[in-house]
């Protein structure tokens, strides 16, 4: 098993793998690493194929918190 590390970003330009964590379903298989990382600890999306990101939306519009395992 490969040890992976997830991070949180906050800024304006991300990195290209970074996604907004801003509540959604993401695919369990696409994002996998991630997934081992987090599982469903924001939610179990459907169930089966995907999962919940965090979701940080409540800070102000213009400041945008990303996700991501690098």
């Amino acid at each position: 098993m490969i040890a992976q590390k997830f991070t949180m970003y906050g800024g304006q330009q991300p990195s290209v793998s970074a996604l907004e964590c801003n509540g959604q379903e993401v695919s369990r298989e696409t994002y996998n690493a991630l997934f081992q990382c987090i599982g469903t600890s924001f939610g179990s999306g459907d169930g089966s194929t995907t999962f919940n990101l965090p979701d940080e939306t409540p800070y102000p519009a213009n400041i945008k918190i990303y996700i991501g395992v690098f």
